[in-house]
């Protein structure tokens, strides 16, 4: 399913960026997810949290930061 309207990110894009980042990593999301309008920043932190689970690391796209 699309996550993000503004880059077309799908929930498996950031799942699989979520893996490929990890917990230790200062950027989440290659894919931008989240970063535009803001809109999907909670379901992106919502799905890159399932995947590295409660322990990874807790970061808002750079739009929710606002």
């Amino acid at each position: 399913m699309i996550v993000c309207h503004c880059t077309g990110a799908t929930d498996r894009d950031i799942r699989q960026a979520a893996l490929a980042a990890g917990a230790g990593s200062s950027s989440l999301c290659a894919s931008a997810a989240g970063q535009c309008c803001g809109g999907c920043a909670d379901k992106v932190r919502e799905i890159a949290q399932q995947v590295l689970g409660p322990g990874g690391r807790d970061e808002a796209p750079q739009a929710a930061r606002r």
